[in-house]
């Protein structure tokens, strides 16, 4: 690379000088010629611009300044001139030359142009793409080393390692700061040697920044004694194989004469050869194909038809791909699919057509029976049962003719869409697909009520008569007989007797709460169920009325709603379940003459039974049943707003209760009761402890009273309504307790006397204002 065009030019001159002497034959005096006519390429595209001349003398510290670069480049540029090659050997030996240049630029790119650095990983345009990095690691160094300096108090190198810091910053600035460095589409300068916009400065800072002088002097003398050593080294090369050289060439010489003569000799011959082959694949031609020649016109007709039925396979293929939809329960892809059918109406005469109409119609019949029973089935999340209200509205909407049998099926009362459960009968087709659905669960939910009063009643008469809770709670799943049945049935007589223990009286109780836990968590799980349906159904009554313009009143409007749906089914329902859970919460004994609760279940069993269900709960497990029984008010009043959306807009008045309002409200005061009876037993047990010890002690237990207070405080969900029992609950509790030092002190001398006395003013003092601000907190009259 250490030679210019100029020098180039000259030294191609000097050769031809010499050139005359040597013989014709001479390989050396061949490739001093082809270096000739390279240096007049060379010179030419000097001369027309395309390659920049360079000095005399100067080094080449660029690609495009290289021999090799700018010998390419007039190659280039002659290829250009003449925009064509001779020979398809020329082509070849372009394109050849071509991938030997761009795989002498991987091989450039990949390692040091000036071979100080043998890393491995060495690439050049991983440096290329991060400039920017680069710079910034450059820039860093310097002042991380400038720091070090200048702490060092070695002054001489801090100067040195400011300038280059300087340096570097002022190529930065040229370069137009490093937002543009990052750039790469926009970047001014390049350190790749292939590179028009090569910058040596930039090369030398990036990849031999911490590189010497002396280095970088013996890189530049090792790249100018490079080209002269492969020059020297091909020379030798050609003379001391000159004889095979020759011998190559006589060769090929002797065996293009040969090839010629032999083509010469046997080309009539050949084209002889070749006409009698075309005539006899002619002849077999015609005798082969004649048969396919006449029956043209029935390949074509075959090929019409073929053509039919591609363009109709969707039809034809509908009912196959219906059925694969309804065996994966994808119901709204089977409507889809039937949609492609429509396009055969009754007029079509095509057998084949109508009959796929009556295999798909088939298809759609028997989905809609599939929705139907879904719609039916009372374990299917609510998803998936607005998707068949949805699916089934959309099947209707196709108006489907229903079969002459089915027709007669159904006047005899044996059609699809007939679903009896418990005691009510559904007529599926001949309500809206989200009423329908409505109703069904509406009786699911009536019956699966009536089945857990039944089983809570069996339950108590199997405890009653011997078994144990676990058994008698899992006797359902054992034996198939209907709980209502076994409900209604006569008194059954205890097996065990009173000599068996008390034992079923405890297991009776938990039976209780039991049955008040599986009660609320049957309304949980079913109520939202329910309204989301009813919703469903509300929506589809706004659809259709917009759609028919009819309103409510008006002749030909006189369907079921969604709303009565509710207040005639679910509400009683629900009103029964919570009947059900308040008697086996509280009993049916009320205090005071008040409104006795209603009994659901034991009306007909043997009278301690019947006596111990109607008694009220121990204090523990009425504090469980308590938590339920809120539970269940708190489910069904966020919930009684959905419910009571539901009303027709027509039927809106002044006051609109909603349809579990009573409820509500028969909920709320079993809830109060079981609190009442909650407060009264808290009091009871802290009068007797705090008397006792009174009594025994001389101790006036305040703290216990306070206690109980915060207890209350915390467990009581509507304390207002146990205001009074919390009044008298505390001055039970006092009375006792003063009660108790009067007896303590009855028998005794003045010190019990002072100590009872002084027992009564550090309770005056330290608890009593404590226990007033937390009876404040559960008493409506807290103000006063």
């Amino acid at each position: 690379t250490s030679k210019t065009a100029v020098d180039f030019v000259d030294d191609a001159d000097d050769d031809t000088e010499g050139s005359d002497d040597l013989d014709d034959g001479d390989v050396v005096a061949a490739m001093r010629k082809r270096r000739k006519d390279t240096a007049k390429s060379l010179q030419s595209a000097v001369m027309a611009g395309d390659v920049q001349a360079v000095s005399r003398g100067t080094v080449a510290v660029r690609w495009e300044d290289s021999q090799l670069a700018r010998e390419q480049r007039a190659r280039a540029a002659s290829a250009a001139h003449s925009k064509h090659h001779e020979t398809v050997r020329d082509s070849q030996e372009a394109a050849k030359e071509e991938l030997e240049r761009e795989s002498e630029k991987n091989k450039t790119l990949g390692k040091d142009p000036l071979g100080t650095l043998t890393v491995d990983d060495f690439d050049l345009r991983e440096i290329e793409k991060n400039q920017a990095g680069q710079i910034e690691q450059a820039m860093i160094e310097m002042q991380e080393e400038l720091q070090k300096a200048e702490a060092g108090a070695q002054e001489k190198l801090a100067k040195v390692v400011a300038s280059r810091k300087e340096s570097i910053e002022a190529l930065i600035e040229n370069m137009g700061g490093l937002e543009a460095m990052e750039n790469t589409s926009n970047r001014k300068k390049s350190i790749l040697p292939t590179n028009p916009n090569f910058d040596p400065i930039l090369f030398l800072t990036l990849v031999h920044r911490n590189a010497s002088y002396e280095t970088l002097v013996g890189s530049l003398d090792r790249l100018s004694s490079k080209t002269d050593n492969q020059v020297q080294q091909l020379e030798n090369l050609v003379r001391d194989n000159f004889p095979l050289f020759v011998k190559c060439a006589e060769g090929f010489d002797e065996f293009r004469s040969n090839s010629e003569n032999d083509v010469g000799l046997s080309l009539n011959n050949r084209i002889d050869k070749l006409d009698g082959i075309s005539e006899s694949c002619a002849f077999q031609a015609k005798k082969s194909f004649r048969p396919l020649l006449d029956n043209t016109t029935q390949v074509r007709k075959v090929q019409s038809s073929i053509a039919v039925l591609q363009r109709v396979a969707p039809v034809l293929q509908a009912p196959v791909i219906m059925r694969q939809h309804l065996e994966n329960r994808r119901y709204s892809e089977a409507l889809k699919t039937y949609r492609r059918v429509l396009v055969v109406d009754e007029s079509c005469k095509i057998d084949l057509l109508l009959r796929v109409r009556s295999q798909a119609e088939q298809g759609v019949r028997e989905a809609q029976r599939e929705l139907e029973r879904r719609l039916a089935e009372e374990k299917v999340p609510v998803e998936e049962l607005l998707d068949g209200v949805r699916d089934l509205g959309e099947l209707l909407e196709l108006d489907v003719p229903v079969l002459a049998h089915a027709a007669d099926e159904e006047e005899k009362g044996e059609a699809d869409g007939v679903y009896q459960i418990g005691d009510s009968v559904v007529h599926v087709r001949a309500h809206s697909p989200a009423l329908a659905c409505l109703l069904l669960q509406a009786a699911h939910f009536s019956n699966n009520v009536r089945k857990m009063v039944g089983e809570a009643d069996e339950m108590t008469q199997k405890i009653f008569s011997g078994e144990s809770l676990v058994k008698a709670s899992h006797g359902d799943d054992e034996d198939g007989d209907d709980p209502g049945v076994v409900a209604s049935s006569n008194v059954v007589t205890p097996k065990g007797g009173k000599g068996a223990g008390n034992q079923w009286k405890y297991d009776v109780l938990d039976a209780r709460v039991f049955s008040t836990v599986k009660a609320v968590g049957m309304a949980r799980s079913w109520l939202p169920r329910l309204l989301r349906v009813g919703q469903a159904a509300k929506e589809d009554e706004k659809r259709k009325a917009v759609r028919i313009g009819r309103r409510r009143g008006q002749p030909g409007e006189a369907s079921l709603r969604a709303f009565e749906v509710i207040l005639t089914h679910v509400a009683p329902a629900l009103t029964r379940l919570m009947e059900h859970a308040s008697f086996c919460a509280l009993g049916s004994n009320t205090n005071r003459g008040g409104k006795e609760v209603v009994m659901t279940f034991g009306q007909n069993v043997n009278d301690s039974l019947r006596s111990l269900l109607r008694s009220p709960l121990p204090p523990t497990q009425s504090t469980k049943v308590g938590k339920e029984l809120a539970d269940l008010v708190e489910i069904i009043g966020l919930h009684s707003g959905e419910a009571n959306a539901l009303r027709p807009d027509a039927e809106e008045t002044i006051v609109n209760l909603s349809p579990l309002e009573d409820c509500k409200t028969l909920g709320d005061a079993a809830v109060v009761t079981i609190e009442k009876r909650r407060c009264i037993y808290a009091f009871d047990v802290c009068a007797r402890a705090s008397s006792n010890r009174a009594a025994g002690s001389g101790k006036l237990d305040a703290e216990a009273l306070l206690n109980c207070l915060r207890t209350l405080s915390q467990q009581l969900s509507r304390p207002e309504e146990c205001a009074l029992e919390v009044e008298k609950g505390c001055q039970l509790v006092m009375r006792r307790c003063c009660e108790a030092l009067a007896g303590y002190v009855r028998d005794r001398g003045d010190d019990a006397r002072l100590a009872a006395v002084s027992e009564c003013a550090d309770a005056i003092s330290e608890n009593i204002k404590a226990i007033v601000q937390e009876a404040r907190l559960l008493t409506p009259n807290a103000e006063a």
